[in-house]
Order: structure tokens, then sequence, then C-alpha cells
């Protein structure tokens, strides 16, 4: 696991095989049963453990990143801790909303929540219509950029001819979306409302 930590800060392809080795070593050690076992005795399912599963891996990736574990500690076991306390307090978030719902069906609240449920769902559809605006290369060496791989990994992925070409289309990609969003000053307020 020491060896895979160290991959992970590495960053970019290094940082994606670890990901990848660590959720396959975590699988195969049976993690999803675990955690199924776990939360059925609470109405959970094995759906909802699959689910678990995916969220507690990004947790735990997100732990890892910050440094937050100790030198010597059992990835698997960590990992089932959080789907429990995911379990936790989701069933407890869902039971407030239930019984709020049994005793408020009809409140004005409830159209609220779906109000701001819309309003996400329209800002989304906001970032996706600027994202689509950029060339499917833009949008790839954005994305890859964003992930932390470096020019030289990126050039490599995308079969650009040199570490120097990955550089310049990262920036020409990164001024184009800038100069779509400065000609909409509407757009950027509606986005950081």
């Amino acid at each position: 696991m020491k060896n895979l930590l160290v991959l992970l800060k590495n960053g970019g392809n290094d940082r994606y095989t670890a990901q990848e080795k660590i959720y396959k070593q975590l699988r195969g050690e049976g993690c999803v049963n675990i955690i199924y076992r776990s939360i059925e005795p609470y109405r959970g399912t094995l759906h909802d453990a699959e689910d678990l599963f995916q969220d507690a891996f990004l947790v735990l990736m997100k732990k890892l990143d910050k440094g937050e574990h100790q030198d010597e500690f059992n990835a698997k076991n960590y990992l089932v801790a959080i789907a429990r306390n995911l379990w936790k307090n989701t069933s407890r978030s869902n039971k407030v909303a239930e019984d709020y719902q049994n005793e408020y069906a009809h409140d004005a609240s409830i159209s609220l929540y779906c109000d701001e449920h819309l309003e996400r769902q329209e800002k989304r559809k906001l970032v996706d219509g600027v994202i689509n605006t950029l060339t499917d290369q833009c949008k790839e060496i954005l994305r890859l950029w964003m992930e932390d791989f470096s020019m030289r990994e990126i050039a490599a992925k995308l079969d650009l001819s040199s570490e120097r070409m990955a550089i310049k289309y990262k920036y020409r990609c990164h001024k184009r979306l800038v100069k779509y969003l400065a000609g909409r000053p509407n757009l950027v307020n509606e986005l950081n409302n």
C-alpha cells in the first residue's frame, strides 16, 4: 500500500494507476459484501452497498490525498468505516426528510426544495453549454490538466508532437474559454449566483 500512496501523490498517470489498483484491490477483498452485510439489517440493498462503495472510495482518495491517515493503516477497514458513516448520515437524512414529508406534505418548503433542485439542474445545463462551445480536443486537454496530468503526459495521451505543443494548446483552450465567458457577463453572473 505504501508504494501506491507514493504513486497517488505523484499525480498524472501514476495517480490514475494507483487509484485503479487500490480500487481493484478493495473490490477483490470483498468490501462491497462487507458493506452490504453492515447495512442489510437497516433495509440496505446490494445496490445501496455498491453505491456506498463508490462514494466511500472517493472519500478515501480525498483523505489519502490530504494525508489524513496513519502511516500503517488497513485501507479495507478504513473504506468500510467510511461507508458505514455515509450510510448512517444518509439514513438520518432520509429519516428526517421522510418524517418531514409525512408531517408537512403540502408545506411550501417542499416546493422551495424542488425550486432549488431545478435551479441546480439549470446551472448544470449552463456549465455544459459553456463546455460544449469548446472542441473535443480542448475539452480533453482541460480535463486532463484539471486532473493533474503533466503536460508531457497530456501530449502523449493526445498524440501531440511535444510537451510544448500541449502547453500551447492548453493555453489556447483556456484563453478561448475565458474569452467566451468575458463576452457573456450575464452568464457569469448566473453561474456565480
